[in-house]
């Protein structure tokens, strides 16, 4: 992939984010560093190493100017360091650390010259020499002052980073969260890329993705979108990129063996790494995304728990068939849910108890049915809110900003007083809000609902 298409992706990218930030905080900084970087980057790497390749092609004028600009552009924007030291609110974490943007900008002044001025360079030309070349030994100490300063500058912006992540809580956990993870899927891509750039040119195109990351990383922490998806983002990200490695493994494993029977070449190693791969992804998946979600989403990990417990206890004869009502309502959190049976070549439904009952589609619940090989067996029938529980969290979360007690929301909400429990204990996992004193916990919920509007 040209890198003027890398640069195009990226200026775009930044150009969005930093337009949707100052569109909904217009003094926000980081959201002018983004629109700044974005034009810099469109006209010094895109606009000018694109200028360069067609004038050495068509014989166009500045050609080998427009190439020296766009091989030193990389040196000359901050907007990296900046992002890192003043993520989410445009300040500082402490005021010291100013110094470490001093000393990056300091590193830039000297390693900018050193670079572009360097012969060593030419080779990157397409007249392979540097026409604007110094001959001068103060080249190589500009270079091997500034090249540390900078770099070491760039990679110790990490530690602020990881400073405010430590000691935010609530909503700004939750932004540090989105930010964290974009900015390790980037810094975990881009050295890969680099290693098998030339030996596998398919990972090329990874470069413009792990480049979008931090820019829509920072923009959905700032604008807070979808605050609480960063579970699962995290959850398939790690899932899948770990099943894709094992299941790469596997079928290299599988060529070799089934080469070295068969002889290296031959269909059948091809055949066999095919199927042991189709083999293993279902169990892999499975064993994957219980690990990985008992980490990250542990909700979903302790309600597929629960009910795998209750199918071997059934199995086993510990439980019986009717428990599953009260089973799924203990995982879902949700009292007021119902399991109705359809009885075969009868237009019937009973409920566990085996009672008849009527169905009233106007009562405003919602349906699940529940199918097995094509054959609706039953229905769930449990509130609405179920299918929007985001909605009923926000409103758990207003009315305990209005100081209600659980027993209070439960009644004005129309549902049980386990259920407002269970939602308070799923809003204080989600801001990550662990303070001992459960009357604490419920105000710096407070605090961070009152902070971030309605986000759940």
């Amino acid at each position: 992939m040209p890198w003027s298409r890398v640069g195009g992706r990226n200026a775009v990218a930044l150009a969005g984010a930093g337009g949707l930030i100052v569109s909904r905080y217009p003094g926000h900084v980081i959201g002018w560093l983004f629109l700044a970087d974005a034009l810099f980057t469109a006209l010094a790497a895109d606009l000018a190493q694109g200028w360069g390749l067609r004038a050495a092609e068509h014989g166009w004028p500045a050609g080998p100017f427009a190439e020296w600009v766009a091989l030193w552009s990389w040196i000359a924007s901050p907007a990296l360091i900046l992002t890192f030291v003043l993520f989410p609110d445009g300040h500082l974490v402490r005021r010291g650390w100013a110094a470490l943007v001093w000393a990056n900008l300091a590193g830039v002044a000297l390693l900018l010259p050193g670079w572009a001025l360097s012969p060593d360079i030419g080779n990157l030309f397409i007249g392979d020499r540097n026409p604007y070349a110094v001959d001068s030994p103060l080249i190589g100490v500009l270079q091997a002052v500034g090249m540390p300063l900078f770099l070491g500058s760039t990679a110790l912006a990490i530690v602020p980073l990881v400073q405010r992540y430590h000691r935010s809580v609530g909503v700004e956990r939750l932004q540090m969260r989105w930010f964290v993870f974009s900015s390790t899927c980037a810094l975990v891509i881009l050295p890969v890329v680099a290693l098998l750039w030339s030996v596998v040119p398919a990972v090329r195109p990874l470069t413009a993705l792990a480049l979008l990351a931090v820019p829509v990383g920072a923009a959905i922490g700032i604008l807070r979108y979808r605050l609480y998806d960063i579970d699962v983002v995290i959850s398939r990200t790690l899932t899948y990129s770990a099943l894709s490695v094992m299941l790469a493994g596997t079928y290299a494993a599988t060529v070799v063996v089934v080469g070295a029977a068969v002889g290296h070449g031959s269909a059948w190693s091809t055949a066999g790494a095919t199927l042991a791969g189709a083999a293993l992804f279902g169990p892999l998946r499975r064993r994957v995304q219980d690990a990985v979600d008992r980490r990250f989403n542990r909700a979903r990990h302790d309600a597929l728990q629960r009910m795998a417990e209750f199918l071997d206890d059934l199995r086993e004869g510990r439980a019986e068939p009717e428990d599953v009502e009260g089973v799924l309502r203990e995982a879902l959190g949700v009292e007021d849910l119902h399991l109705r049976l359809n009885l075969p070549n009868v237009d019937l439904a009973v409920d566990v108890a085996g009672e008849p009952v009527v169905d009233d589609p106007d009562d405003g619940r919602r349906r699940w049915p529940v199918r097995r090989a094509g054959t609706t067996l039953g229905t769930v029938v449990a509130p609405a809110e179920l299918a929007e529980r985001g909605s009923l969290i926000a409103k758990v979360l207003e009315l305990m900003a209005q100081g209600l007690t659980n027993a209070a929301i439960a009644n004005r909400l129309v549902v049980s007083e386990r259920t407002v429990e269970a939602h308070i204990r799923h809003i204080l996992t989600k801001l990550d809000i662990t303070d001992s004193e459960d009357g604490h916990r419920r105000v710096l919920a407070v605090l961070a609902y009152v902070e971030g509007g309605d986000q759940t």
